[in-house]
């Protein structure tokens, strides 16, 4: 089963935010541009458990770049018993076609 969240065209990495705690699967040199502000940052190819420090009862988004890898850690972390975790579909390069990069800045997060 997928378990997959498409954008709506008014969702920013901001708003997505508000509603999520989000973790951030892109590798460390894709994380340059744009950058988001995520809950965690832990590279797909370092992905550990044990560094997520969420209730299982949390709502969490993965975000990658095309929403490949997201949904892979997203599978996992279902597995593992985080019931409420989701892939955006498309990952971030989906949602930045429609959106302007200058909303994920570290104020926009905390607005």
């Amino acid at each position: 089963m997928l378990y997959e969240i498409s954008p709506l065209p008014t969702d920013s990495i901001a708003t997505l935010g508000l509603r999520f705690r989000l973790v951030d699967v892109r590798e460390d040199d894709e994380c340059r541009e744009p950058p988001i502000v995520s809950d965690y940052h832990i590279p797909f190819s370092q992905f550990d458990i044990t560094q997520l420090r969420l209730s299982k009862d949390t709502k969490i988004l993965v975000v990658c770049a095309h929403g490949q890898r997201s949904l892979t850690i997203t599978n996992l972390l279902r597995e593992k018993g985080w019931s409420n975790t989701f892939s955006l579909n498309g990952g971030l390069s989906n949602l930045f076609e429609t959106v302007p990069t200058d909303v994920f800045s570290e104020n926009s997060r905390a607005a």
